[in-house]
């Protein structure tokens, strides 16, 4: 018996009907409806619109119902969204260049920040370096943090300049009033010898403290240890005495930078900072997330 599938065809004609029942088992159709579309339906009744695209302009799409994609090598990947968002969480997916931003306090006054806008999914901040006391800039929330709680932030990318103790970002945790209180800042620093993570500890915004961990930049071999963008960081409140303070590639596997630090003052904020160097150059950054759960 001749086939349509012996010969070639330069192209086929349908007539526009009506949606058809549906094919007996093991059987498909393929039709056109009045609306001008081309349409496919499968023994289980569901009809596919051959015309669509699915929402968007991503350059891979999933037809509704057809289940999610899988890429190997990034399922594992902790920056990839949890399932079940944690209460601080922002993706920084939706654009907001308001002055604060929805869910966020603005700390300090940065030259230019926005989310979504300068750079897609990411919180954009800038600072052009002026006075030490208002040097570090960019956004909090409030936290009252119960025991084996955390918050988390991916660093994408920052500036990060070869002057010793430059501070290219990361996250804090301080008191009610960041600005005038104390803060624990946890970042990407220059310590002379190449970019290192270090835990720095405020009396109030700009002034300084001490430095109560430093991991990389070694003297010893400033290469082996130099620590660039991306990268994740942690706080976790073990007790009102206690504090972990990780890092992470991945997001999944966690170095050890300061453990089981008391703070000294009762946490009620937590955030993003950058810091202009005390005053002397520009800083920019790049926040991919930030999180209470992973």
């Amino acid at each position: 018996m001749t086939k349509a599938s012996d010969n070639e065809f330069p192209h086929v004609t349908l007539t526009e009907v009506s949606a058809p029942s549906t094919p007996a088992s093991g059987l498909g159709l393929l039709y056109e409806k009045s609306d001008g579309k081309a349409y496919f339906k499968n023994d289980g009744g569901t009809e596919y619109d051959l015309t669509s695209s699915g929402t968007g302009s991503d350059l891979v799409q999933v037809a509704s119902g057809a289940g999610s994609i899988r890429l190997p090598g990034l399922a594992a990947s902790g920056w990839i969204p949890p399932g079940s968002a944690g209460t601080l969480d922002d993706e920084f997916d939706t654009t907001d260049t308001s002055d604060p931003m929805t869910g966020w306090t603005t700390f300090q006054t940065p030259t230019a920040h926005d989310i979504n806008s300068t750079a897609l999914s990411c919180y954009y901040l800038k600072k052009t370096a002026t006075a030490a006391s208002t040097g570090h800039v960019g956004i909090y929330k409030s936290w009252s943090p119960s025991a084996g709680q955390f918050v988390t932030a991916g660093l994408l990318d920052c500036v990060q300049s070869m002057t010793n103790f430059q501070r290219g970002g990361g996250i804090f945790v301080g008191e009610t009033n960041p600005v005038t209180g104390k803060t624990l800042n946890f970042w990407i620093v220059n310590n002379g010898h190449g970019p290192a993570i270090s835990v720095t500890e405020y009396s109030a915004a700009g002034t300084f403290t001490a430095t109560r961990a430093t991991y990389g930049g070694g003297t010893a071999d400033p290469e082996a240890r130099e620590f660039w963008t991306p990268i994740a960081f942690r706080i976790r409140y073990n007790s009102s005495t206690s504090l972990d303070f990780d890092i992470s590639r991945s997001g999944r596997l966690w170095t050890p930078v300061l453990r089981a630090y008391n703070p000294g003052f009762t946490i009620a904020q937590t955030g993003i900072v950058l810091d202009t160097q005390q005053g002397t150059y520009d800083g920019e950054l790049l926040m991919d997330f930030f999180r209470s759960s992973w």
